[in-house]
């Protein structure tokens, strides 16, 4: 029975090692205030009353935001924005 535990311990072990590792290499070393370009609005008063679902894409020309903007949500003047 003490082996059945054991064996599984090391099973359990080894998963948590590789998953650690993993985490390890995927955190970013850069510092973050060496990662923003520059910071501002989109906008100063936006032309809609609500936004929400906001999201932004790294593309080859740069960046794109976009976002559902109107009344409010669930309404038939809500549109998506870039």
């Amino acid at each position: 029975m003490m082996k059945y535990y054991i064996r599984n311990l090391k099973k359990y072990l080894i998963v948590i090692l590789i998953l650690a590792t993993l985490f390890i290499l995927s955190c970013n070393k850069t510092n973050e205030r060496d990662a923003f370009i520059s910071s501002e609005f989109i906008f100063e008063k936006a032309p809609f009353a609500e936004c929400h679902a906001s999201t932004i894409v790294e593309t080859e020309q740069g960046l794109i935001a976009a976002w559902f903007g109107g009344t409010e949500e669930s309404e038939p003047d809500v549109s998506i924005w870039l």
